[in-house]
């Protein structure tokens, strides 16, 4: 949930007491695939995903979710 990253600090607390405790944590992001299909919603997604990197400071994988629901895959290019 973006908003959890926005509007409230209980995430990167969270993640700040893991790296205390000698948890190795990475942060995966998932963008639901749809977003690839128009230009302006792909470029929401990647701000969101900036945001979430920013945010918490951490190594990121971005994640393509739902892949099977794009109709037309030849658009994605």
């Amino acid at each position: 949930q973006i908003e959890l990253l926005s509007h409230v600090p209980v995430l990167r607390n969270f993640v700040e007491h893991l790296k205390r405790k000698n948890f190795n944590v990475c942060a995966v992001y998932l963008l639901d695939s749809q977003f690839i299909t128009d230009v302006t919603k792909f470029i929401s997604g990647c701000m969101a995903s900036l945001s979430a990197m920013v945010q918490l400071e951490l190594p990121h994988v971005n994640i393509l979710s739902k892949m099977d629901l794009v109709t037309n895959k030849k658009d994605i290019d």
